[in-house]
């Protein structure tokens, strides 16, 4: 409300782009998850969502299939990458194992354990 006494529209609208990309990259960590992760100080708990529909893909559905056909995808693993360039961070890996909580990673002749709440996003590669 601030903004919009201040008259200040442009303010208001870069908050409202800005809160709609964080909402909308919290809604799809939970969908690709099945949850979210609440972080705080010495807090790291995952919390159970039931926000996605039939047909969604999970992330351990993802990661079995990439691994038993050889695939290769891109993987953002960290914290959350910036907006304007969500990809930028992204490894082209391939899927060696999956454990519950974790998943290995091979790219470039090199191998990462990656916990799997840690992955931000993966994207199927079409060859």
């Amino acid at each position: 409300m601030k903004y919009l006494d201040c008259g200040e529209t442009g303010k208001l609208r870069r908050r409202l782009e800005s809160d709609t990309k964080s909402l909308f990259a919290f809604y799809n960590y939970g969908v690709l998850h099945r949850a979210v992760r609440l972080r705080w100080g010495f807090l790291d708990e995952l919390l159970p969502v039931d926000w996605a529909v039939p047909g969604d893909p999970r992330l351990y559905d993802v990661l079995k299939a990439c691994q038993a056909s050889g695939t290769h995808m891109d993987m953002v693993w960290g914290s959350a990458p910036g907006w304007t360039e969500p990809w930028s961070r992204a490894k082209r890996v391939s899927i060696v194992k999956v454990e519950p909580w974790s998943v290995t990673v091979e790219s470039d002749g090199r191998r990462w354990d990656v916990r799997r709440y840690e992955i931000q996003a993966v994207r199927l590669l079409n060859s």
